[in-house]
């Protein structure tokens, strides 16, 4: 099963990367696909920024994932 992780963009390397932060794991993401600024909450799938959320969904999201006692590591 595949699985979009919610991510909270904290720096913009450039214009196709930036880093983005999943509970406390910080990653560096392709953002090529979206436009995003810093502080915007994106879905991550296979280390691509697919499409932006608003921060309600993604706490929607991460609430998900809490329940089901995902390691972020692991997303």
């Amino acid at each position: 099963m595949c699985l979009a992780a919610p991510a909270r963009i904290t720096k913009i390397i450039d214009k196709d990367n930036a880093f983005v932060d999943i509970r406390g794991v910080t990653q560096k993401t392709n953002i090529s696909l979206v436009d995003i600024n810093v502080g915007d909450w994106v879905l991550i799938h296979a280390g691509i920024a697919i499409n932006t959320i608003d921060e309600e969904l993604a706490a929607d999201a991460l609430k998900i994932i809490d329940e089901l006692d995902v390691d972020a590591n692991e997303l």
